[in-house]
């Protein structure tokens, strides 16, 4: 598991996953933006032949586009303060995980980088989705080989991840 500082948009992996919202707009401020800025027109057009709107945790795959990534997992992370949904984030960030991963295996994906899905503006509690995050990849990697990367633009957040993930790792240690 490798934890780069920087913007997933600029990273250099054979899949990146792109959280979004669930009519796959452009927004200015977000990694979503920043995704399909860099992605250009054709992404974007690519994205408007999808059924809309997405459903939480149900991604989507498209080329790499301009990025430099051969493709681009989307899915639309829950947001933590969903009326109705509180009691059942932890259940839909697990899910989201678990379908972004499965998705990258049935496309015979071997190297995929994250993003922290669903800490900026769906304001998911940022040690509960990188708990969360850590775990679901790291259960994954026992049955598929796949490199699991996580891109994380905050020096803080690095430090959180990587604390966390010694945590979860000596747990997974002690089971097997």
């Amino acid at each position: 598991m490798k934890f780069i500082h920087g913007n997933i948009q600029n990273i250099n992996s054979e899949c990146i996953v792109n959280s979004t919202n669930k009519e796959l707009l452009w927004e200015e401020t977000t990694v979503n933006g920043d995704i399909l800025n860099k992605g250009g027109i054709e992404l974007i057009n690519k994205l408007k032949s999808f059924k809309m709107p997405l459903n939480i945790g149900e991604p989507i795959i498209t080329n790499g586009y301009n990025l430099n990534c051969e493709n681009i997992i989307h899915v639309v992370p829950p947001h933590w303060k969903v009326k109705g949904l509180i009691n059942l984030t932890d259940d839909l960030m697990i899910y989201t995980y678990q379908n972004v991963l499965k998705l990258a295996k049935l496309n015979f994906i071997k190297e995929i980088c994250f993003p922290l899905l669903g800490t900026g503006a769906f304001m998911f509690p940022l040690n509960r989705a990188i708990i969360i995050g850590l775990y679901e990849c790291m259960k994954f990697q026992q049955n598929y080989n796949i490199e699991i990367s996580f891109c994380i633009n905050d020096g803080n957040k690095i430090q959180a991840c990587r604390t966390l993930y010694n945590i979860i790792k000596c747990d997974f240690d002690n089971i097997n």
